[in-house]
């Protein structure tokens, strides 16, 4: 999901940034640093919506879990 989202979201966010600088004086919109820090926050963002989950998952016995269902 984090891959379609990503593929998706910065060709849009650079093409939102291209009609902003047509718009907008002095506004550059592709700038490699944003969207570098862009990914690096999404990586973040995903990994502890991922890791703290599993992690509370981990501390259930399996037969208990077997057992719920």
């Amino acid at each position: 999901m984090t891959a379609v989202g990503a593929g998706i979201g910065f060709p849009a966010a650079i093409g939102l940034g291209r009609a902003a600088e047509a718009l907008l004086f002095g506004l550059t919109g592709r700038e490699p640093a944003v969207l570098i820090a862009a990914g690096a926050v999404l990586g973040a963002v995903v990994l502890a919506a991922s890791y703290w989950p599993a992690r509370r998952a981990s501390g259930v016995a399996p037969m208990e879990a077997l057992r719920y269902e």
